[in-house]
């Protein structure tokens, strides 16, 4: 369900509201690693109408479950990724990991980790700009960056 602020959650969400308490649409992040599979990794991830994981992969490569071996199993030939999604009737969407520190949380030092699937919108502008500040500073590390949500309806 798409919201309009940020919700934490784990061993530490009570640092996140004391820090935040009053719902907030908006923080400030900073990356720890220039590595984007580290900070800002993007990801296809395929389901099932019952949200069972069938498959993920960079876009290249991909690993699809084989119930048989009760594992998922290297593929790279694209026509073969389709037939298998076909026959699992599997839906794929671009996943948007970020890992990274929030500098107004005291107390605590670990890293937060934000998940989106909101491809329409904000993988396309989240990745545009990280990859843009990273090849013009030429490092992403220690550069603090303002992370905004905004609720949309989806069908």
């Amino acid at each position: 369900m798409s919201l309009d602020y940020f919700v934490a959650s784990g061993d530490y969400a009570g640092k996140f509201t004391e820090a935040y308490p009053d719902k907030p649409n908006k923080i400030q992040i900073i990356f720890l690693s220039d590595d984007d599979f580290q900070s800002c990794y993007e990801e296809w991830d395929c389901r099932d109408g019952s949200g069972k994981r069938l498959g993920y992969g960079d876009g290249e490569t991909f690993y699809l479950w084989d119930a048989g071996k009760e594992d998922y199993i290297q593929e790279t030939v694209r026509a073969r990724v389709d037939e298998f999604t076909k026959a699992h009737k599997g839906i794929w969407k671009p996943v948007l990991t970020l890992n990274f520190i929030i500098p107004k949380i005291r107390g605590v030092f670990g890293m937060w980790q934000f998940k989106t699937s909101g491809d329409r919108s904000s993988i396309h502008a989240i990745r545009e700009t990280f990859d843009m500040v990273k090849e013009q500073a030429g490092t992403i590390v220690n550069i603090p960056f303002d992370l905004t949500v905004k609720k949309v309806k989806s069908n």
